[in-house]
């Protein structure tokens, strides 16, 4: 399933470091899941990064560690809003994801926090506005 590889990746020193704590032995199973820009609603390739997640996870055995969704945000709020943002955006991804018999686990939010690309441009905007869906031991 492309965009669902089990990826393990070395720690990038610009992250938070609740991030590297959150993700600490875990294996990302999608690295984006995107909205649109200044909006909760999914692009048309976050909806189906989620079926493709959902599959994936289901295929796991439910013992294999619990699942932690990470949201991030563009820059174009304060630090507390973006945070928010994050945590919204990853809150969608949950209900989601329940929706497809998916059990959740932990829900973290880092903002504006390791960008994708510059926040100059709605694009730039909209793939900063993304999910990692990690499961950790």
């Amino acid at each position: 399933m492309p965009g669902t590889e089990m990826l393990f990746l070395e720690p990038d020193p610009k992250a938070p470091s609740g991030y590297l704590e959150a993700t600490k032995y875990g294996m990302m199973i999608s690295k984006s899941i995107h909205f649109k820009a200044d909006s909760l609603e999914l692009t048309e390739d976050g909806k189906s990064a989620i079926n493709r997640v959902a599959d994936k996870l289901l295929s796991i055995r439910q013992d294999a560690g619990k699942i932690r969704l990470v949201g991030f945000s563009d820059s174009q709020a304060s630090t507390d809003e973006s945070k928010a943002l994050g945590l919204a955006m990853a809150n969608v991804v949950a209900t989601e994801l329940r929706k497809r018999n998916v059990n959740t686990g932990y829900i973290y939010s880092f903002g504006d926090a390791l960008p994708l690309d510059e926040d100059s441009t709605p694009y730039g905007r909209e793939r900063n506005r993304r999910v990692q869906v990690w499961i950790v031991p």
